[in-house]
């Protein structure tokens, strides 16, 4: 298992890279280094007893221990199947937990309450593997690419398309090495020996250790405040609109990054010229 998670963690940092502060605006995380928040590993040294430090001085081996104890072993990354296991973990890092947790849940169709138990793990195996892993990673671009802050961070697009692809070739190579009646771990374990991925250090020689590569790379947290549970009755209706009114939004941003504002003036100028002209005619008629 700590090959697999370490095949985990090769993926991992290439999006969440090295040193990273930018503007709240942009990255609510702050202070960031292997994807870890000066915040969580502020959390994390009272845990262990030890004095604060700076995050940007963390060992990646602590760094490592970390992204185990609060994101793998809370979403039962041992427990998932090969694929889904990472991309649930790579949103858990992303936007936290309980976030990645119920977005697997919705995709499940089943309890959304942010823990990955009994519950989720037997829907997970009742589900056609590469087929949720599509669904969960387009359910991620949906919410995700929504966000306020999302207009600052183009890298999330490549950042969840990687990780699509990645889980999908994970989930792959497992079915693969699996033999009839073997443990979804152990065929887990046979792709991980198969493919001798033992990473013990991040690949960061290609990410730049400046803020640009979080913004290019998709490293910026996504507020999992921001997350809302899908609603049912007369919500539900309520949320129907709300989403086509977002949607007409979103062609409004779209279309706003190909047309220059003065085009936009003289659009409304005819518009509105053509209204009047319609309102004069039906009155002389």
């Amino acid at each position: 298992m700590q090959a697999d998670f370490q095949t985990a963690l090769r993926l991992l940092a290439k999006h969440e890279g090295g040193w990273s502060d930018r503007d709240r605006d942009a990255d609510p995380g702050g202070k960031t280094m292997y994807g870890i928040t000066q915040s969580t590993y502020n959390d994390w040294c009272d845990q262990k007893g030890k004095p604060r430090g700076e995050v940007r001085n963390i060992a990646y081996a602590e760094a490592a221990a970390i992204y185990r104890a609060n994101y793998a072993n809370p979403i039962r990354y041992e427990d998932l199947p090969p694929g889904i296991g990472y991309a649930v973990f790579d949103l858990a890092v992303n936007a936290g937990v309980s976030k990645a947790a119920r977005l697997l849940q919705e995709v499940l169709g089943i309890r959304q309450d942010g823990i990955v138990g009994s519950q989720t793990l037997a829907a997970v195996r009742a589900a056609n593997l590469p087929d949720l892993i599509k669904r969960y990673c387009a359910a991620r671009r949906k919410w995700q690419l929504r966000l306020k802050n999302a207009k600052h961070n183009p890298g999330w697009v490549t950042r969840i398309n990687d990780v699509e692809r990645d889980a999908l070739r994970m989930a792959g190579e497992a079915d693969k090495a699996r033999r009839p009646g073997q443990s979804v771990n152990d065929a887990r374990k046979a792709a991980v020996a198969a493919r001798g991925d033992v990473v013990t250090e991040p690949p960061l020689d290609h990410v730049p250790d400046d803020g640009r590569s979080a913004k290019a790379y998709g490293r910026a947290r996504a507020p999992a405040s921001e997350y809302v549970a899908p609603a049912t009755g007369a919500a539900a209706l309520i949320g129907a609109a709300a989403d086509t009114a977002a949607s007409a939004g979103d062609l409004h941003d779209n279309l706003a990054r190909f047309l220059p504002p003065w085009l936009w003036f003289v659009v409304l100028a005819g518009v509105i010229g053509y209204l009047c002209w319609r309102v004069w005619r039906a009155r002389a008629d």
